[in-house]
């Protein structure tokens, strides 16, 4: 397995057109279709994933034998790195590529956050069990009316 950061917009579609084979299947339970057509478009379009790239924040392509597996971003704070997106295509599930990516991303020495949508219990439950606390929860204002009620997990 191996990581690629990605800087050029060929790239950024790759993301993008990742994002809406993810997205649609595994939050089609928790999300309403409108929301997840929303966030695709915002958050996951090339134009969305070049706007928060010029704001610092750092997208990886996760290959596994040369083959795109999934994706993740991240993003620096002054002590810990926030994980955005860490998104696994479904044939790469149940292979430890989440787990081989944030041993990837320890190698940064920063302790790290991700926020989890509170309705995603399996996600919460896989991340405590890869050393992750949960630290609270938040109301994250996505825009366009959306509001995300997420858990805060962390870890040192």
């Amino acid at each position: 397995m191996y990581f690629e950061l990605v800087d050029e917009e060929k790239e950024f579609k790759s993301i993008e057109m990742m994002a809406g084979i993810i997205w649609p299947v595994f939050y089609k339970s928790i999300l309403p279709k409108d929301e997840i057509i929303y966030i695709l478009k915002e958050y996951l379009s090339v134009e969305g994933i070049k706007k928060q790239s010029n704001s610092g924040t750092t997208f990886v392509i996760i290959y596994e034998e040369d083959i795109k597996a999934g994706f993740m971003s991240y993003k620096f704070f002054d002590d810990y790195i926030y994980i955005n997106n860490l998104y696994i295509l479904p044939q790469y599930r149940d292979k430890n590529v989440g787990q081989e990516t944030l041993v990837y991303l320890s190698q940064f020495k920063l302790p790290l956050e991700i926020h989890i949508n509170a309705l995603n219990l399996d996600t919460i439950e896989a991340f405590k069990h890869l050393g992750f606390v949960e630290k609270g929860l938040i109301n994250d204002d996505i825009g366009n009316g959306y509001i995300n009620k997420d858990v805060i997990l962390r870890k040192e």
